[in-house]
């Protein structure tokens, strides 16, 4: 047996029995949508709204009139779309230190997709300080059962895919990574008056820098480089969002994208061209225009509506401490005075400029733009809109899809609604090319394979259980239990006699920002006997993935496994903390939980091989579901525990546990005896309890929290939780 299994069989200590008394959770019912454009079907949702913001939900498709250019359509499909689900619960708010256990989704459970994305590549500081609290307040208190949420930066480059979950932990590790980033065009670019990077203050009539650059170089370098390198920016920034549309192309239903920006024209201010002097070069913002048209017809193609919001909200845009009338020598109060207000014009101008952009996305796309100093407002404002809409068909007319000149035309579309008092929000169309966003049938085997692996849905053609844990030996690891239904296997008869199936297992472990920093690829042949037969198809097969490490922190586990005979995939994600314990504070292994025969020790038997039949078709590692009466068991590691004068640790071990988010019952802490070798920062325990008949069917989290009675007391606490369902008898 390897030495990082060692720790599978130390010592076991007894705890109490552990009633529980909670109702059961209620599910709502699922519901999914596909809006696509095709040769066949233009389909396009629409928000209606009285005159005072409130969403009216009672129309007809009689009250709907689509045109396309100009040319009214026939309205072939109609519904209405109505998200429908409560508020989840804040396990902050209520002080529940265990989160609910999220598991991938299957597609038909996914109410709201949201694509929270936040555009650090053009953020003053000012505006990313105010933008994490509200981040934070929306995963707390505004995500519902059923939402898929990903929080997106435009300098993470790749992996937006990847990064949509169900799991708050993910999430909150996402908004960690929020920070403001020098050299950014919101602080480089910032318009006249409301960030003066560039632009040198004014100190005693004179202008401070002028000794090494001089006013006129300054100048010089604004109109040759400045325009150049704003608007790569804005390009970049763009293109991002635009490679997070086509991401959430494959995904179903009506996706909502929330734009986080500043400073994103579409073209220099007026006041800028009119004031440019003969000559000299006016910014060319043609490719950016491009580039938004395409990112609006993308979002089309995807079903995104985009809403934008602008963090800085309401900008005091009166003359500040920098602004002096006085620069150029002495003046008159009347002339200064034209002076601070010309200056106050500018500003206003080239602020509502800077935001022509975002306004630009969300009027094509069928979003709102946002630009007031409730940011989480605006936040809950989209999603909650994005979950309500119509959604209208129709079929295009023949010509729709020809060329024109050799180019797609770009066709316009507009969406009215008869009822007096009424305003309506849609897509204002779409390039004339055919698509859809259904699987691709040409994919190839290894195509397929691929997406499996990187989206956020569980593919469930090979059912798949999961569960990776980390644990420390000489290099701290990542292993991950996968339970296979031996029923979805397929089997041959081999000339020997023997039953044999193959399969491929590739994991990838993401960081935060999705990129891959880890891949192990595995081939498994199951050979089996009769009886061996028999035994794997009644209660599946248990695998083992093993990855080392590369740097702690957050990290998603991604699993696909195919059948290769039969070509079904499976997929599912985990969430792991990796601790840093290069700080030499305590922290625990993952626990791996599984079912105990009367009076058995603890066992790592079905984990020393890297295939084996699982001793039950529930009851094991990677499936934890359990009978009451029967027994369980657990073991982990103790990590960094400080060791006294004998050169031992002393720690206390307290057990929690959880039915449906609920704490129902904890033990005393109890000091753990603990095999001392290797001594200190390597401990190993484990525990069992009996689940008696108070257990009630449901979904329970059992919950490790050690002290170190030795350390300092800031460092002294680390906890670790798994979950596990019971089930009738």
């Amino acid at each position: 047996m390897r030495r990082w299994l060692a720790f599978l069989l130390i010592c076991t200590s007894g705890l109490p029995q552990l009633p529980t008394i909670v109702q059961d959770a209620t599910r709502g019912d699922d519901a999914g949508f596909v809006v696509r454009i095709n040769v066949n079907l233009v389909q396009v949702d629409a928000v209606v709204t009285d005159l005072k913001g409130r969403r009216v939900t009672d129309l007809t498709s009689d009250d709907f009139e689509v045109l396309q250019d100009g040319v009214p359509q026939r309205i072939a499909n109609f519904s209405y779309v109505a998200e429908g689900v409560k508020p989840a619960t804040d396990s902050r708010a209520s002080g529940s230190p265990v989160p609910a256990t999220p598991t991938p989704p299957k597609r038909e459970q996914i109410r709201r997709m949201i694509a929270l994305v936040v555009d650090d590549l053009g953020l003053s500081f000012t505006s990313m300080a105010q933008l994490r609290p509200a981040l934070k307040k929306f995963v707390d208190h505004n995500i519902q059962a059923g939402d898929l949420v990903a929080i997106v930066r435009t300098s993470g480059g790749v992996g937006a895919l990847q990064q949509f979950t169900t799991d708050k932990r993910l999430l909150y590790a996402a908004i960690d990574q929020v920070k403001f980033k020098f050299m950014t065009r919101a602080a480089r670019f910032s318009p006249a008056g409301l960030s003066r990077t560039l632009e040198p203050p004014n100190v005693g009539g004179t202008r401070a820098g002028a000794s090494f650059q001089g006013d006129s170089a300054f100048k010089s370098l604004e109109a040759s480089e400045r325009c150049m390198e704003e608007t790569d920016s804005v390009v970049g920034s763009v293109g991002a969002v635009r490679y997070v549309v086509q991401g959430l192309r494959d995904l179903p239903g009506r996706k909502a994208l929330v734009l986080f920006s500043e400073h994103l024209s579409m073209s220099q201010p007026p006041d800028q061209v009119s004031d440019a002097k003969p000559g000299s070069a006016v910014c060319d913002y043609s490719q950016l225009r491009d580039m938004l048209r395409k990112l609006t017809d993308a979002a089309e193609r995807s079903a995104v509506v985009i809403y934008t919001v602008d963090p800085r909200g309401v900008v005091t845009l009166a003359p500040d401490a920098a602004s002096n009338p006085f620069a150029g020598g002495p003046t008159s109060g009347e002339h200064a005075q034209a002076i601070l207000t010309r200056e106050q014009e500018e500003k206003q101008t080239e602020y509502l400029w800077s935001q022509t952009g975002l306004e630009y996305l969300a009027d094509e796309t069928g979003g709102t733009f946002a630009s007031h100093n409730d940011i989480a407002g605006a936040i809950g404002d989209a999603v909650d809109d994005s979950g309500n809409y119509y959604l209208i068909g129709y079929r295009p007319p023949a010509n729709t899809f020809d060329l024109k000149d050799g180019r797609t035309k770009f066709h316009h579309v507009k969406v009215k609604v008869k009822r007096l008092g009424l305003k309506v929000r849609s897509r204002t169309g779409f390039y004339g090319f055919a698509g859809d966003v259904k699987d691709d049938p040409g994919l190839s085997d290894e195509q397929q394979f691929a997406r499996a692996l990187v989206s956020p849905f569980a593919e469930n053609d090979l059912h798949l259980r999961m569960t990776t844990f980390f644990s420390q030996w000489e290099k701290p690891f990542l292993t991950t239990m996968l339970y296979i239904d031996g029923g979805d296997l397929t089997f041959t008869r081999e000339p020997d006699g023997h039953y044999q199936a193959v399969l491929d297992a590739v994991a990838v472990t993401f960081d935060v920002n999705g990129i891959p920093v880890d891949q192990t690829r595995r081939s498994y042949t199951v050979s089996a006997t009769d009886e061996a037969y028999a035994l794997a198809a009644k209660n599946g097969v248990i695998f083992r993935l093993q990855q080392t490490v590369g740097k702690p922190g957050p990290v998603q586990v991604r699993v696909a496994v195919r059948d290769t005979a039969s070509h079904k995939i499976g997929s599912a994600n985990q969430f792991v903390e990796v601790p840093n314990l290069k700080q030499g504070h305590l922290a625990l292994s993952g626990i791996v939980l599984r079912q105990l025969d009367s009076g058995e020790e603890l066992s790592g038997s079905s984990l020393q091989l890297d295939q084996a039949s699982a001793p039950d078709p529930k009851g094991n590692e990677a499936i934890r579901i359990f009978k009451p009466g029967e027994k369980i068991g657990w073991y982990y590691q103790i990590l960094n525990a400080k060791n006294g004068p004998d050169q031992r640790a002393s720690v206390k071990v307290e057990v929690r546990l959880f039915r449906e988010g609920a704490e129902i019952t904890r033990s005393e802490p109890a000091v753990a005896h603990l095999a001392q070798d290797p001594p200190g920062n390597r401990l190993v325990t484990s525990g069992h309890m009996l689940l008696t008949t108070q257990f009630l069917p449901g979904d329970y989290a059992l919950q490790l929290v050690v002290t170190d009675v030795l350390a300092n007391r800031k460092h002294s606490k680390a906890s670790q939780w798994i979950d596990f369902a019971v089930e009738n008898p």
